[in-house]
C-alpha cells in the first residue's frame, strides 16, 4: 500500500509539473470543464431540493398518502375523500399499515384582530397527525386526540412563517386567542421552520383540530417495517373490492391507492430532468472537446513516452500517468465549477418565477457537493481514457520509426487524426440533439405566446374580497351577499379612472368544469370529463363582457332585470357551445345543466352568444363550451372583482380597497394582480425552461464549434508540408481553402446525420412539454442542421485561411 501511495504521489507531482508547463492547455481545459460542471451542479441543486431531498419527518421512507380514487369516463381519475370511520375500516383490513392519521382538504380562513385582516390557509388534522409524522412543535404542543372530541376547546397550531409575519416571533403567543372566520381558537403550538405538510399554497398557515364528524378527510399512513409500497397497494386492491357500500353511488368504481408522501410539482419533474439532461449534454461536449485537445497533446508527447518506455515504464504505468493528469484537470475544473455554481444558483433564484413551486429550492448541500465530485471524476475518466489508451498502446519501435527525419505521417499519427475527427463528429451530433431540443422548446413557447385568448388582458385589475359572515353569509342569506357584492361593485364603478367593472366567480384562467348531463329543449345529452365534452359554467355580472373585451356575437348582455326571482332565468353561451349543442339558431333555446332540489331541470333561456375565451392553462385543447349565468340569479359564493382602468391598474388599488371596505371594513382583499400579471405567471414556467435550454444549447454549440476549429487547425498544422508541396506544384489558394473547408463540412455532415437520429430518438421525451409542435418537426430539424453546418464552416474558415497563406518555400525549408 505504501508503494502504491508513493507511486500515486509521484504521478500527481509529475502531472502538476507538466500542466504548469502547458498553461494554455490547462487554462482552456479547466475553464471548459468549469462551465460544464458548474451548470450541472446548479441544475442538480434544484433536482436535489425538489425531487431527491428526504422529507423532514421521522423514518420518512415508510410514510405514504392513502388516496381514494375513482375512474371517470374518458380515462381520467379523480381523488375521493371519506369520513374517519371509512378510513379506520380500511386500516383494520390492511395489515401493511402500522398507523393512520387524517386531515381535511386545505381551506382559507379570514384572520382578524391583528394589524390587517388577512387570508390564512389552514387544514384540520386528527390527533394522531403530528405523532405519526414525528413532528414536534418549536413552541407549545401539537394537536392531541382530546382536542378533536366534541365540546373540546378549539385550538390552533401556527406555522413558523405565520408566527413570524403576523405575530412578530412573539414567544408569548402560546395561550393567545385567534379569530378565524369569526370563531375563536386558542394557540397551543408553533411548528418549526420547514414543516408545512399538507399546506400546498405556502408555508404561512395554521393547523386546527379535525372534527370527529368530518366527511371529507384524506389519510396519511406509516407502513409496517419491511412493507413496500407495491406490497401495500396489493393489499389495498383486495381491500377495495370489499368496500361495495362505501364505493356505491358517486364513489362507484373507487379504489384505495398508496403513494410516497412527497410534495408533487406537476410537470416539473419531467422539466427538471430534461434540463439536467441538457446540461449533461453540455458537459459531455466539453469532455469530448478536451479529449480531442488531449489526443493532440498526447501525440506531441510521443518522444517523452518513448523515453519512459526505454527506461522501463510499462503500458499500465504510462496509462496511469496520463489518466492522473486528466483527473487533476477534472478536479480543478470541478472546484472552479463549484464556485461558478454558487453564482449560478443565485442567478436561478433570481430568474425563476416567484410563484413557481420550485422557487427557493435551489440549495448547495452535501448531496450537491458529492454530485460535483462524482461528475468531476466521471468527466476526467471520459476525456482522459482515449489519450491514456493511445499513449500506453504506442510501441517504442513504431515511435522511433515515425520520428526518423522528423516525419510525423506514420500510422499512429493517422490513427490519432481519425480519433480526433471522430470526436469532433460526435461533438456535433451532441450539439444537434441539444440545439434541436432548445429550438423545439422555443417554437413551442412562441406558439403558446401567440394563442388567441379571446379576451383583452391589458388594463384589467383583479382582486378578491372576503366579506365576513356579518355582511355576507352565502349559506344563510345569499340575497344579502349579492346586495353587498353589488354595492361594492357600484362604488368601484364610481371611482375616477375606472372605465368599467364586473363581478365573476372565476376568470378564464380558472374555470369550473361540469360533469353530468346537459338538457337542451327537453333532450338530454351526456357530457363527461376527458371525453372532449366538458362544459364550463361561469357566474358573471352585467358589464363582464365589455370589461373583459369578449365580443358579444348575437343577442344581448345581462342587465339589472336579470335578477333573482325573475320569471325568466337566462344564460349566455359561448360560440363553441352554440356550435356544438344549439346549431344555427341558439337564441331563445332552453338549456339546463343542473336539477333543483326536487330533481327537476332548472331551465334557462339563451339570450346571447359570446366569443370563445381560452383557458390558457390548458392550451392543447380548443376552448371549452361555456354557459354564463347572471350573478344576480345564482347562489355562487365566489367573488372576483374585475376592473378595467384608463391608466395603470395598480394605481387604483388603494381606491378600490376603500370602496370594498366601505361595504365591510373587516374584509381582507386578496389576490390583487392585473390580468397581464396572471397571464404572465401562467407563461412564466415554460419561458424559464426555454431560456435555460437555449442558454445550454448556445454553450454546447459554441463548444462544438471550438472542437471543429481545433480539429481543422490540428489537421492544417500536420499537413503544412503537404500543403506547401501542393502549392509549389501549382495549387491555387482557392483550391487549398476549399479542400480545408471540405474537411470541416464532411465532419459536420457526419455529425448532423448522427445527431438527427439521436434527436429523433430523444426529443420524444419533450412531447408533454411542447405545444403545437411535434418532436419530429421537419422544419426544426432542417433549420438546426443548417445552423450547425454554418457554425462548422465558420469554425473551419480561420484555419482554412491560414492554410491558403502557407508559403511553399518556408514550409519546405521547415521540413
Amino acid at each position: 500500500l505504501t508503494e502504491h501511495l508513493a507511486a500515486l504521489r509521484n504521478d500527481v507531482l509529475h502531472a502538476l509539473r507538466l500542466l504548469r508547463r502547458a498553461p494554455g492547455f490547462t487554462i482552456v481545459a479547466v475553464l471548459t470543464l468549469a462551465l460544464g460542471i458548474g451548470a450541472n451542479t446548479a441544475i442538480f441543486s434544484a433536482v436535489n431540493g425538489i425531487l431527491l431531498k428526504h422529507l423532514p419527518y421521522a423514518d420518512a421512507s415508510r410514510l405514504v398518502s392513502i388516496i381514494g380514487y375513482k375512474q371517470f369516463s374518458g380515462g381520467m381519475a379523480g381523488e375521493l375523500s371519506f369520513s374517519p370511520s371509512v378510513w379506520e375500516k380500511m386500516q383494520q383490513q390492511t395489515p401493511a399499515i402500522e398507523r393512520l392519521a387524517f386531515y381535511a382538504n386545505q381551506v382559507n380562513f379570514t384572520l382578524t384582530g391583528e394589524a390587517v385582516p388577512e387570508i390564512v390557509p389552514g387544514v384540520r388534522v386528527s390527533g394522531d397527525f403530528f405523532p405519526l409524522l414525528g413532528a414536534r412543535p418549536m413552541l407549545g404542543r401539537p394537536i392531541l386526540s382530546a382536542d378533536t372530541r366534541p365540546g373540546a376547546t378549539p385550538v390552533a397550531v401556527l406555522s413558523y412563517a405565520l408566527w413570524r409575519s403576523s405575530f412578530g416571533e412573539d414567544r408569548g403567543v402560546i395561550g393567545r386567542t385567534l379569530a378565524l372566520d369569526g370563531n375563536r381558537y386558542k394557540v397551543v403550538g408553533v411548528m418549526p421552520d420547514g414543516f408545512v405538510f399538507p399546506l400546498y399554497s405556502g408555508a404561512k398557515g395554521v393547523w386546527l383540530a379535525l372534527n370527529s364528524t368530518s366527511q371529507d378527510d384524506l389519510a396519511v399512513a406509516r407502513l409496517n417495517e419491511g412493507v413496500t409500497i407495491d406490497g401495500a397497494n396489493a393489499q389495498l386492491k383486495t381491500v377495495s373490492s370489499r368496500f361495495s357500500s362505501d364505493f356505491a353511488g358517486l364513489f362507484a368504481g373507487g379504489y384505495f391507492f398508496a403513494q410516497p408522501l412527497k410534495t408533487r410539482f406537476g410537470d416539473l419533474d419531467r422539466a427538471l430532468l430534461v434540463l439536467l439532461g441538457a446540461v449533461g449534454f453540455v458537459l459531455l461536449i466539453a469532455c469530448v472537446n478536451i479529449s480531442g485537445l488531449s489526443l493532440g497533446r498526447s501525440w506531441a508527447r510521443q518522444k517523452e513516452v518513448a523515453v519512459r518506455q526505454a527506461l522501463g515504464a510499462t503500458g499500465a504505468r504510462i496509462f496511469r500517468q496520463f489518466l492522473t493528469e486528466s483527473m487533476l484537470v477534472a478536479l480543478m475544473g470541478g472546484a472552479l465549477g463549484l464556485l461558478l455554481s454558487i453564482w449560478g444558483v443565485h442567478v436561478l433564484r433570481v430568474i425563476t418565477p416567484a410563484n413557481a413551486p420550485e422557487h427557493g429550492h435551489f440549495q448547495l448541500d452535501t448531496n450537491v457537493l458529492w454530485f460535483t465530485l462524482a461528475v468531476s471524476l466521471l468527466a476526467g475518466m471520459l476525456f482522459g481514457i482515449a489519450p491514456a489508451v493511445q499513449a500506453s498502446a504506442r510501441k517504442i519501435g513504431a515511435t522511433l520509426k515515425e520520428n526518423v527525419g522528423g516525419s510525423i505521417g506514420g500510422f499512429s499519427g493517422r490513427r490519432t487524426r481519425r480519433m480526433r475527427n471522430g470526436l469532433a463528429a460526435f461533438e456535433i451530433a451532441l450539439a444537434v440533439v441539444l440545439v434541436t431540443g432548445a429550438t423545439l422548446a422555443a417554437r413551442s413557447l412562441e406558439n403558446l405566446m401567440s394563442v388567441n385568448l379571446g379576451f383583452r388582458t391589458d388594463h384589467i385589475l383583479l382582486m378578491t374580497p372576503v366579506f365576513g359572515n356579518a355582511t355576507c353569509d352565502w349559506h344563510k342569506n345569499s340575497a344579502a351577499c349579492r346586495l353587498a357584492v353589488s354595492n361594492g361593485l357600484n362604488k368601484i364603478r364610481a371611482i375616477a379612472g375606472v372605465q368599467n367593472a364586473a363581478v365573476t366567480g372565476t376568470v378564464p384562467l380558472g374555470t369550473w368544469r361540469v360533469e353530468g348531463s346537459v338538457r337542451i329543449d327537453g333532450r338530454t345529452q351526456e357530457i363527461s370529463i376527458g371525453s372532449g365534452s366538458v362544459i364550463e359554467s361561469r357566474v358573471i355580472s352585467p358589464g363582464y363582457f365589455s370589461t373583459m373585451g369578449i365580443p358579444l356575437l348575437s343577442g344581448r348582455e345581462f342587465s339589472d332585470i336579470d335578477r333573482a326571482g325573475n320569471h325568466l332565468p337566462v344564460a349566455i353561451v359561448s360560440q363553441n357551445f352554440a356550435r356544438k349543442y344549439l346549431g344555427q339558431n341558439p337564441l331563445g333555446r332552453q338549456i339546463s345543466d343542473k336539477d333543483d332540489k326536487q330533481g327537476r331541470p332548472e331551465w334557462v333561456t339563451v339570450v346571447g352568444v359570446a366569443g370563445d375565451a381560452h383557458d390558457f392553462r390548458d392550451p392543447h385543447l380548443d376552448p371549452y363550451p361555456e354557459i354564463y349565468i347572471p350573478f344576480a340569479q345564482s347562489t355562487f359564493a365566489g367573488t372576483i372583482y374585475l376592473v378595467r382602468t384608463a391608466a395603470s391598474p395598480l394605481t387604483l388599488v388603494p381606491a378600490v380597497k376603500r370602496a370594498i371596505w366601505a361595504v365591510d371594513k373587516n374584509a381582507p382583499v386578496t389576490d390583487i394582480e392585473t390580468m397581464d400579471q396572471q397571464v404572465k405567471a401562467v407563461r412564466a414556467e415554460p419561458r424559464f425552461q426555454t431560456m435555460l435550454l437555449a442558454a445550454f444549447a448556445a454553450l454546447g454549440l459554441l463548444m462544438a464549434a471550438i472542437g471543429v476549429y481545433g480539429v481543422i487547425s490540428y489537421a492544417v498544422a500536420q499537413r503544412t508540408h503537404e500543403i506547401g508541396v501542393r502549392m509549389a506544384l501549382g495549387a491555387q489558394q482557392a483550391d487549398v481553402l476549399c479542400a480545408v473547408l471540405r474537411e470541416g463540412v464532411l465532419l459536420a455532415v457526419i455529425g448532423i446525420v448522427a445527431g438527427v437520429g439521436g434527436a429523433l430518438a430523444l426529443t420524444r421525451f419533450l412531447r408533454s412539454l411542447l405545444f403545437e409542435v411535434k418532436p419530429t418537426d421537419p422544419a426544426t430539424l432542417a433549420g438546426v442542421a443548417i445552423v450547425i453546418l454554418l457554425a462548422a464552416l465558420a469554425a473551419s474558415y480561420i484555419p482554412a485561411r491560414r492554410a491558403m497563406r502557407v508559403d511553399p518555400i518556408v514550409a519546405l525549408r521547415h521540413e
